[in-house]
């Protein structure tokens, strides 16, 4: 039950570089057999894996408030300097979401100058924030978790629009390499049957 730094582990641009990476070492490793005929399940079985479906949020918040829980003060409010546990109560507030939970790590292009804060449950595709309450007042934690919430959106948002651009191009991409690869290795082949020479793979 502990908030994370979300959006800090990689850029899109990061993301986006290694699965072309990635894509070209796939195709450069195709045998001639592989292209000897319809590739379009090859299009189709990369595009599947190297697509990116951004995270989406659906349905509203819900809040679950957990009593009795150890929470450590550091220089808080009446506990004076040090650290010091008390007992108080976690509200948690979850959310649902859709998509892929590795892209609440990756920071779009377009992002605020802010730090946005969660838990992810991938299992159970919720995303939640934990609000350790001792003395706050319950308006206080609504504007924070709804300002955090309001970052999170934005960085989504621009998740999802980014990743539409690169998806939009990919097919056509990876189509171009396999074309690519098959007018060498018809070349190669070609070569190699003029020395005279059965070929095989």
């Amino acid at each position: 039950m502990e908030n994370e730094i979300l959006f800090n582990k990689a850029t899109i641009d990061e993301v986006i570089r290694s699965n072309y990476q990635e894509i070209e070492e796939n195709i450069n490793s195709l045998t001639s057999s592989a292209l000897s005929g319809d590739t379009s399940s090859i299009v189709e079985n990369l595009y599947k894996k190297y697509s990116l479906e951004a995270p989406k949020l659906i349905g509203t918040p819900k809040l679950k408030v957990t009593e009795n829980v150890d929470i450590e003060t550091g220089n808080r409010g009446d506990w004076g300097y040090g650290r010091h546990t008390v007992k108080g109560s976690v509200w948690s507030f979850q959310i649902d979401y859709e998509g892929d939970r590795n892209l609440f790590d990756v920071c779009p292009n377009n992002y605020l100058q802010t730090t946005i804060f969660g838990e992810i449950k991938d299992r159970e595709k919720k995303i939640y924030y934990h609000f350790p309450k001792l003395n706050e007042q319950p308006e206080e934690i609504k504007r924070q978790f709804e300002n955090n919430l309001q970052g999170l959106n934005y960085f989504l948002n621009s998740l999802q629009q980014e990743s539409k651009s690169y998806n939009d191009t990919l097919k056509d991409f990876i189509q171009k390499r396999i074309e690519e690869k098959k007018v060498k290795v018809n070349k190669d082949l070609d070569q190699a049957k003029s020395l005279g020479y059965d070929v095989v793979e």
